[in-house]
């Protein structure tokens, strides 16, 4: 009988092994312990990661991130985040991967679940179940004096970006402690707190990301996270 379980400790080498066949020959989180202790990785020796097994051998499996991982105060407004949702190919078993999406939902607590990046057959199960899907618009600038384009689209002139507010200052370890007591208020019902952004971002072990505060002409104050990516010569600023 096919077994729903949360991932312990002594299932993560199963998990690696999943993941290099399965998913992505030689993926991150088989090659480093430390991004896998540090995204998915619980004080309590679990993983967010639900696994379908079959005796000993991992049938599917299905990750997830909370916010709340980032700001334990966020656990009210918690937000789950799906990836790496799989199921062997060869499995004969119908509906593994619907059971470990029913497991998740029904053993931790969420406000919303979610999920990014998704194909077309995923969307479709989505959609299914009930899902809300959309497109997520992507917007990008270049250097005036630039020739490049990034993406092939057919944009005639030079995006113009809109000079909608002023930088207040960078956050960093040595300013954070002022900001703590910083509170977003807004009606959005997904909420971050600046806890959240120094754990998810700033205390990140493989990426380099920067935090601004901005104020916009309306005085309203907002956070962006920033990181510099390089491929060859060309350096990308992503605003995530």
């Amino acid at each position: 009988m096919v077994e729903i379980s949360i991932c312990q400790k002594y299932d993560v080498d199963r998990l690696k092994d999943f993941l290099h066949n399965n998913w992505r020959e030689n993926h991150i989180l088989c090659k480093s312990d430390e991004l896998l202790n540090w995204q998915y990785g619980n004080s309590d020796g679990t993983y967010n990661f639900i696994l379908a097994k079959l005796e000993n051998e991992i049938l599917g499996v299905l990750g997830f991130i909370e916010t709340k991982r980032y700001d334990e105060e966020l656990y009210d407004l918690n937000v789950i985040w799906l990836a790496l949702w799989k199921v062997k190919s060869s499995v004969k078993y119908p509906g593994i991967g619907l059971k470990m999406l029913i497991f998740l939902k029904r053993n931790f607590y969420n406000k919303f679940i979610a999920a990014i990046g998704i194909n077309e057959k995923a969307r479709k199960i989505y959609e299914s179940l009930g899902y809300i899907t959309v497109e997520l618009d992507h917007y990008y600038t270049t250097r005036y004096n630039s020739h490049k384009n990034i993406l092939s689209n057919k944009c005639k002139s030079h995006p113009t970006p809109n000079n909608s507010g002023s930088l207040l200052h960078e956050i960093n370890s040595e300013n954070y402690d002022d900001l703590t007591s910083l509170v977003i208020k807004d009606n959005n019902p997904v909420k971050k707190s600046i806890i959240y952004f120094r754990n998810r971002y700033l205390s990140h072990p493989f990426y380099k990301y920067k935090l601004y505060l901005i104020k916009a002409k309306s005085n309203k104050i907002s956070i962006i996270s920033t990181r510099i990516d390089t491929i060859s010569s060309t350096k990308v600023l992503r605003i995530v």
